[in-house]
């Protein structure tokens, strides 16, 4: 209550904690939006991987396609699978 929330954290699902890789070109932005506090790994090339809670996937599906191909979902396994197969689908819808 009364603290900001990010959209993957607006839900009321069981909360798991993904692991998101974002570019050195968007770091700076992504330590803002997501919180230095979930800032896990400063990799040597500037980029950084953060630990965020996620209870709504599809709303952390939208952070996470806000930056573009600048961000990657390294875990859990079945997070970054149903963010592919969701990219799979609108690709299938063309």
């Amino acid at each position: 209550p009364g603290g900001e929330r990010a959209a993957g954290q607006l839900g009321e699902g069981e909360p798991v904690v993904a692991e998101l890789l974002v570019d050195a070109d968007q770091a700076a932005l992504a330590r803002h939006e997501l919180w230095s506090s979930n800032v896990a790994e400063e990799r040597p090339d500037g980029s950084l991987v953060f630990s965020v809670p996620v209870t709504n996937r599809s709303g952390f599906r939208s952070v996470v396609l806000g930056y573009l191909d600048n961000a990657e979902v390294l875990g859990p396994d079945d997070l970054r699978a149903d963010l592919v197969a969701w990219l799979q689908a609108q690709v299938n819808q063309r």
